[in-house]
């Protein structure tokens, strides 16, 4: 990516805590440490340490552990009782590419929320349109 001296394979933090999980991290109710962020992923990465292992390849393993690691985050902050519009949901992963090359956006989720409605999935649709170009 532009800016950054060499590769990466995907959010530092979250390598950062799956490598601490890996060398034996347990959460063990001690001081917190002076890293939140860390803290949080550690703790939502550590069950599924052993399941990321056995995958062919880890680290998409645990890119889409990430996602929805923030998808459970997001779906505990939504708030549809603001008036009788949507609420548009678009989430997915970030894939950087190095120099030279095209970054792109891996869709997970394209949905409407409507306080009182079910949720309408638009994800499906947004696969089909893409086919077409």
């Amino acid at each position: 990516r532009s800016g950054q001296a060499g590769l990466s394979s995907a959010c530092g933090e979250v390598i950062g805590a799956y490598d601490a999980c890996l060398a034996g991290w347990k959460e063990d109710g001690g001081a917190p440490s002076y890293d939140l962020e860390m803290d949080i992923c550690k703790r939502a990465i550590a069950p599924y340490v052993a399941s990321i292992q056995r995958t062919e390849n880890p680290v998409a393993a645990l890119t889409h552990q990430a996602y929805h690691m923030v998808q459970e985050s997001v779906d505990a902050s939504v708030n549809t009782n603001f008036g009788s519009g949507y609420l548009c949901l678009l989430g997915g992963i970030q894939i950087n590419m190095p120099c030279g090359y095209a970054d792109h956006f891996y869709p997970m989720r394209f949905e409407l929320q409507r306080e009182g409605q079910r949720t309408l999935n638009l994800l499906t649709n947004l696969l089909e349109f893409r086919e077409i170009f």
